[in-house]
């Protein structure tokens, strides 16, 4: 299950920031941001492949950009098959140097290039970049949407899994009279969650959840 006291140490050991939005003239305030990547064109790579020369060089990103960035990740599967990120960050990174960021490490693997042949851009809108600031419960909040679907075996279902096309395993969820389930998913191959180095060093912080 993924080790929701990470994803807590983010929140706790996160301040309250502000940073002035050029666009809308003002200053924002946040606490934590909520950035998603996702591919371009159909996954041609097996998905440790897109983690350490995909997600590893966006991270590391993060970290230059941000020496004392702390965040958090999690991959899942799109309908389509696939594989995209979550990650939880507590520094302020623009959308618009996400997505450019992101797009160049695509660009290098092919996943922009059908895009730039249809709208004459390899910049396609495959990333998605919000504040968490204003959502009630924001510990709740985050705790359900990083652990989605990774607590379907403990639901007391049967569960078989069974290969498709281009080698990518998928699991399908029986009902009690033997029936598929349409809930089904993907099975990610290699670790399905990550977090910088700071919050893998944290110990004994202790949460209560209500």
């Amino acid at each position: 299950l993924f080790p929701y006291t990470t994803l807590f140490r983010s929140l706790f050991i996160s301040d309250q920031k502000t940073f002035f939005d050029k666009q809308r003239k003002k200053n924002i305030s946040f606490k934590n941001n909520m950035i998603t990547l996702t591919l371009s064109d159909i996954q041609i790579h097996t998905d440790n492949f897109i983690k350490s020369k995909m997600l590893d060089v966006f991270l590391q990103w993060l970290r230059d950009r941000n020496k004392k960035v702390n965040y958090v990740w999690r991959a899942e599967t799109q309908r389509n098959g696939n594989i995209h990120f979550h990650i939880v960050t507590d520094q302020f990174y623009h959308y618009l140097d996400v997505r450019q960021r992101w797009n160049a490490i695509q660009s290098r693997y092919g996943y922009t290039e059908n895009y730039a042949i249809k709208h004459w851009s390899h910049n396609p809108n495959s990333t998605d970049v919000h504040r968490l600031k204003g959502i009630k419960n924001t510990e709740a909040y985050l705790t359900k949407y990083m652990s989605k679907s990774l607590c379907s075996d403990n639901l007391g279902l049967k569960i078989y899994t069974r290969m498709s096309g281009k080698n990518l395993i998928w699991k399908y969820i029986l009902d009690p009279a033997g029936k598929v389930n349409h809930r089904h998913e993907r099975l990610i191959t290699g670790r399905l969650w990550g977090c910088s180095q700071l919050l893998s060093s944290i110990n004994n912080i202790r949460v209560l959840v209500n």
